[in-house]
């Protein structure tokens, strides 16, 4: 199952916009070659690295926690579709191997 990044996407990009800075020039700030970086974030593609969590903070003018908390929910609703359909998978199979256990 693919991941996907929707909420660290949406923080940075509306703090990007709000306070006035390119994806080239965010890019540069966080030491990263061209905008296809931010880019990527802001469509989802990818995430923030950990490492660069109080960087992008400082920049976007927000605090360490909301953008480790839009990280965390990104990781936490791929965790529930991914147990979620595991969980169904795994219940077959025991309700196969062991029919009279469930």
């Amino acid at each position: 199952m693919k991941r996907d990044f929707r909420n660290i996407a949406k923080l940075v990009k509306d703090k990007r916009i709000l306070v006035g800075v390119t994806q080239e020039k965010l890019s540069q700030l966080l030491n990263y070659g061209n905008a296809q970086f931010v880019s990527n974030i802001e469509r989802g593609i990818c995430s923030i690295p950990c490492k660069r969590v109080k960087d992008l903070a400082v920049i976007l003018q927000c605090s360490n926690q909301e953008i480790i908390d839009a990280m965390a929910l990104d990781y936490s609703q791929y965790l529930t579709r991914v147990n979620g359909s595991q969980n169904q998978n795994i219940k077959m199979t025991h309700t196969q191997s062991y029919p009279n256990a469930f």
